[in-house]
């Protein structure tokens, strides 16, 4: 342990940085003790910096919801992906309401083109009555 410290005392633009600890880790010539004890030492000995201590949650930035207030203002759309060895890509296509995060409608298919984008949208917009979607926003 003293080697560690001494080096990072007598050496400050350091071995450490051109191979020392490297050397060390890899049992050249010196022992290495376990990485907390290391810590310790230097901690001790005054070697370290002041820890930052991470914000609190309190003064982070709150979090804000983007949530409609009612059903049907906005649909979100989202594709995932899955790779199937010996069969390919498959796509499943998604609509979901943002207020109630209710599945308006989910496709599966083997292409990723925009021909099945619009054809996901006919199927939502089929599937919810047209008095039900006034105002919405894609």
């Amino acid at each position: 342990m003293v080697i560690v410290r001494d080096m990072g005392v007598d050496d400050p633009l350091g071995r450490f940085r051109r191979g020392g600890l490297s050397d060390l880790a890899m049992g050249k010539s010196h022992r290495v003790g376990v990485p907390i004890s290391v810590y310790r030492v230097l901690n001790r000995q005054g070697l370290l910096g002041p820890r930052t201590q991470a914000t609190p949650p309190s003064s982070r930035r709150p979090w804000v919801h983007f949530e409609r207030a009612n059903p049907h203002e906005l649909w979100k759309t989202d594709v995932s992906y899955w790779y199937i060895e010996g069969w390919g890509y498959y796509y499943l296509h998604t609509i979901l309401d943002d207020h109630s995060r209710y599945i308006i409608t989910s496709l599966l298919y083997w292409t990723y083109r925009a021909a099945d984008g619009i054809r996901m949208l006919d199927t939502a917009l089929a599937a919810v009555p047209a008095a039900d979607r006034e105002g919405l926003q894609l």
